[in-house]
């Protein structure tokens, strides 16, 4: 799975990336949005938030997502 996972992000020196998000809702009803890095080799889960707690703090996980 790493050597996977390797093989996809090392496509991004190449070809470049896209950064997508999915929302839905925990098993208690807490809104949830998954960042995940998808380039032409596949795809990457980069980071989840819990976005209950406001738009500024959603921002800022993205933030920290996108220099991971």
């Amino acid at each position: 799975m790493e050597q996977h996972l390797e093989h996809v992000m090392d496509s991004v020196q190449h070809t470049g990336q896209a950064l997508v998000g999915d929302g839905w809702g925990s098993n208690t009803n807490r809104p949830l949005l998954n960042f995940i890095a998808v380039t032409t080799k596949g795809a990457k889960f980069m980071h989840s938030v819990d976005t209950s707690q406001g738009m500024l703090f959603v921002v800022v996980c993205l933030m920290c997502a996108l220099h991971a």
